[in-house]
């Protein structure tokens, strides 16, 4: 359940972080809302993902511990360590449709469809 509610915070947080040019608004918005919602899903998620954490009874012993927390910073660890060694110098992130579009060669080397055949 915390690695989902981590999942979920991720994107909201960095969205709230963003200064850069504005966001194409998308057929679904929520306009002056969007940053408050925003605020009060990354508290929630991040209160509730601190309460998962906690050991079902105290004191804690190896027996009682919750382990998530080890579990998820491993994780953490072992992705960013591989992203520092190797992923950083090659990935190029996701092809957006208006790239498919525009050069159809991209969509070759990720194995995508041909635009034509795009619905």
């Amino acid at each position: 359940m915390s690695c989902y509610q981590i999942s979920y915070i991720i994107p909201v947080v960095l969205r709230l972080a963003d200064r850069g040019p504005p966001f194409q608004r998308g057929k679904f918005a929520l306009g002056r809302a969007a940053r408050p919602i925003g605020w009060v899903s990354a508290v929630f998620l991040l209160l509730t993902c601190l309460i998962l954490f906690w050991p079902p009874a105290g004191p804690v012993t190896a027996a009682n511990m919750n382990y998530t927390i080890v579990v998820i910073a491993a994780a953490a660890c072992v992705s960013g360590l591989w992203w520092l060694v190797s992923a950083r110098h090659h990935f190029v992130g996701p092809v957006t449709e208006y790239e498919a579009l525009v050069n159809p060669a991209s969509t070759e080397a990720f194995g995508l469809p041909e635009p034509s055949t795009i619905n």
